[in-house]
């Protein structure tokens, strides 16, 4: 049987778990606030794909990038000669 310590013990795990849910729904409601500010996205799977869509154009501009210096690298090499 429960006594009436417990029950306050047990009314006032109850009430943190509430403000602690209440925090972080806080938090959440501001990080994905955040995330439609600054990047245009509503939710996190928008993100995830417009990292995915990111990272495919990254990696595109690094490929460009190194035929670039490659390029230049011969040309040097042809004038150095």
């Amino acid at each position: 049987m429960i006594d009436e310590k417990q029950l306050w013990q047990l009314k006032t795990r109850i009430d943190q778990a509430k403000v602690k849910a209440n925090e972080l729904q806080g938090r959440r409601d501001l990080l994905l606030q955040q995330l439609k500010d600054n990047w245009d996205c509503g939710s996190l799977q928008e993100a995830e794909k417009k990292v995915k869509q990111m990272t495919v154009e990254i990696n595109e501009i690094n490929a460009q990038l190194a035929n670039g210096i490659a390029k230049v690298e011969e040309q040097l090499k042809g004038i150095g000669q």
